[in-house]
């Protein structure tokens, strides 16, 4: 996956995350040890606060709910 664009919180933050929902153009990732929610949106989206910004149109058919997501560099 390539990122467009992400948000310096969103950069900044490592560890471990589950997929919480999934949408067509969206996907909502907990962070439980931040308790921080982070987005991921489809390219045609704006940019949004705790946001990445994908080179990609859809993703339910690439993530579902309970999904583990990890963040490191």
């Amino acid at each position: 996956m390539w990122a467009l664009t992400a948000d310096a919180d969103f950069l900044a933050l490592r560890g471990v995350g589950l997929v919480e929902q999934v949408f067509g153009r969206a996907v909502i990732i907990a962070l439980p040890a931040h308790q921080q929610l982070l987005t991921l949106l489809c390219e045609e989206y704006e940019n949004a606060p705790n946001s990445c910004r994908l080179a990609l149109n859809l993703f339910d058919v690439l993530l579902r709910h309970g999904d583990k997501v990890q963040f490191d560099d």
